[in-house]
């Protein structure tokens, strides 16, 4: 039936079939437009073939890019699938034939969510403009957000090819990054912390092309050629300075601090330092440290701790290298400050041990006389001395002159092995023997006291140790009288000694005594140091036993352990290095 005859009887038509009708005539009208822009392609000789126009529909289907061809007269040709996703809320207008301006019209209303007509005009104008003036590809939002590349190309004909790529995540993975910089970049330059970021890929080509030249050494190369290395160092490019490295080289602003040390003219020293530094990293350095001294922008002049670092990711290029800065001017005065401070006590120290001695040997006879002549009273060796009374007090006398001697005589050693002016007769000594010779000794004053002395030797006979047979004697009878002293009645004391080539030698004196706290043990070991407590306060002493055979042990290369525990008694261990002992020789007639 023609359009015609519908006319004529459409007043008996109902609305349900005028609808009908009216949507096979729009069905209609596109498929006219259809025709007529395939004609056109044909008219234009830009037709495929039936087989490679196929080929081509496929291919074009194929692209993950939206497609679309545009004709002379900027009208659609064809558009792929992918185009009509992008651009889903016109989808239903992308038919051949549809006009660009009609188009672009479409797209700024329901793509872009344009509402102004004259914004969308304007829209339509810019579109048109872009698409008859090709100048390369350009970035378009869209609506929903999404960022779409638009590249479009001249055909000769005169047609329009051009090419649609979603690159929405490429912009939000820019704008993650630009927002990642943005914060890392107030991170920096906050920071409490002196950093400058540096750029060293001038210094990385420098090198890279001295090693293809076959230098091997470049610490030999910048020594010979100091020039370069200068060269290297100014080539360094700082394009990061945090505002607390403003504050620490005392600068009014990023600005002048970056042209101070663009100014900036190495010293040798400083150019030594630098050398060494690129050539650790140049060798595969992590990292790299030192300390330098430097002038602020005002003059003031500071030490500083300087680490650098190349983060992975730029180990190749050295684009980005990280340097940190730490002001230890304070620290470092302090440090000076400490070690003169040493220097002068131990100058003092040295002086006073040097006096002690001096005084001691000066002490030592008119004290041997007072101890001879009242030895000879005591005797009543020129006749009887009247009354008795004298006697007790010639007693009285001889003892305190013997402990003053005794006490000058171990300010004497104890001064001598500070100045370091003794000297060690070392022999082959029999260490049980003495052990045995020293208990003989102290046997008298063990009786007095009610105390048990006893020994254990076990296999000690087998081997002799390599010492100073006087000092090894004086370790033991330090040790004895000490526990001797401060081990009550019905006590004990007990010295063990072991002799091995393996694990050297070890001489132990263990008594069951009133012992001390863990916290004292330290104050023990200190010169002229009592322990004071309800228990120890009976007992007198100079407080010099302990450290002399401290320091006796220490000149023989050993070490002295105290262990102990109040109301348990106490163990002092002496050990003596495997190389003192030496095996005795076997019996060749034992058998």
């Amino acid at each position: 039936m023609s359009i015609l005859a519908l006319d004529l009887f459409k007043e008996d038509l109902t609305q349900e079939s005028r609808n009908e009708l009216l949507r096979e005539l729009e069905q209609l009208k596109v498929r006219i437009r259809q025709l007529e822009a395939e004609r056109a392609v044909w008219l234009s000789g830009s037709a495929p073939t039936a087989p490679g126009h196929g080929l081509l529909a496929e291919a074009l289907e194929a692209l993950a890019e939206g497609f679309v061809l545009f004709d002379a007269g900027e009208r659609l040709v064809l558009c792929n699938n992918r185009y009509r996703e992008i651009y889903h809320e016109i989808a239903d207008r992308l038919i051949p034939g549809a006009t660009l301006p009609e188009l672009a019209r479409a797209a700024a209303q329901h793509c872009a969510g344009l509402q102004d007509p004259s914004k969308i005009e304007d829209c339509v104008e810019a579109r048109i403009e872009r698409h008859r003036n090709l100048t390369g590809p350009c970035e378009q939002q869209l609506g929903n957000g999404r960022w779409i590349q638009v590249s479009e190309h001249r055909l000769p004909n005169g047609w329009t090819v051009g090419l649609r790529i979603d690159i929405s995540e490429i912009r939000q993975a820019e704008e993650a990054l630009k927002e990642s910089e943005r914060r890392y970049r107030e991170l920096f330059e906050d920071s409490p912390v002196s950093m400058i970021e540096e750029d060293w890929g001038a210094v990385k080509r420098m090198l890279d092309a001295l090693s293809k030249q076959g230098v091997e050494d470049l610490s030999r190369y910048f020594a010979e050629h100091p020039k370069q290395l200068g060269k290297a160092y100014e080539t360094a490019f700082r394009f990061g300075i945090s505002n607390a490295s403003v504050e620490l080289y005392r600068a009014s602003s990023q600005q002048e601090l970056r042209a101070a040390m663009m100014s900036d003219t190495a010293d040798p020293d400083e150019l030594t330092g630098y050398g060494d530094m690129i050539t650790a990293f140049y060798g595969g350095a992590a990292s790299y440290e030192y300390e330098a001294e430097e002038i602020t922008c005002d003059g003031t002049e500071i030490v500083t701790r300087i680490r650098t670092v190349i983060p992975p990711k730029y180990r190749e290029s050295w684009s980005r290298v990280l340097v940190t800065i730490e002001d230890i001017t304070e620290s470092k005065r302090a440090e000076q400050a400490l070690v003169m401070a040493k220097q002068q006590a131990d100058i003092a120290n040295g002086a006073k041990s040097e006096f002690l001695a001096n005084m001691s040997h000066e002490l030592r006879t008119p004290l041997n006389a007072i101890i001879g002549f009242s030895e000879i009273i005591g005797n009543q060796q020129l006749g009887p001395i009247e009354p008795p009374k004298y006697l007790e007090y010639v007693k009285d006398i001889h003892q305190s002159g013997q402990h003053l001697l005794n006490l000058i005589n171990d300010i004497l050693d104890l001064s001598k092995i500070e100045v370091g002016s003794v000297q060690l007769d070392e022999q082959e000594v029999d260490a049980p023997g003495i052990v045995k010779a020293c208990l003989r000794l102290m046997a008298e004053r063990a009786k007095n006291g009610e105390l048990q002395l006893s020994d254990d030797l076990a296999d000690s006979a087998t081997a002799r140790l390599h010492a100073d047979p006087r000092m090894l004697k004086q370790i033991l009878i330090n040790l004895l009288s000490n526990a001797i002293k401060f081990t009550p009645a019905g006590g004990r004391v007990t010295v063990t000694l072991r002799l091995s080539a393996e694990s050297g030698c070890l001489l132990a004196v263990t008594d069951s005594g009133i012992g001390m706290a863990p916290e004292d043990m330290p104050k023990a070991l200190e010169r002229f140091q009592q322990i004071e407590s309800p228990l120890t306060r009976k007992y007198h002493g100079s407080g010099l036993g302990l450290p002399l055979t401290k320091a006796l042990v220490d000149l023989h290369g050993g070490t002295l352990d105290l262990q102990s525990r109040i109301g348990d008694g106490t163990t002092v261990t002496v050990r003596f290095p495997a190389q003192r002992v030496r095996p005795l020789a076997a019996n060749p007639d034992a058998g």
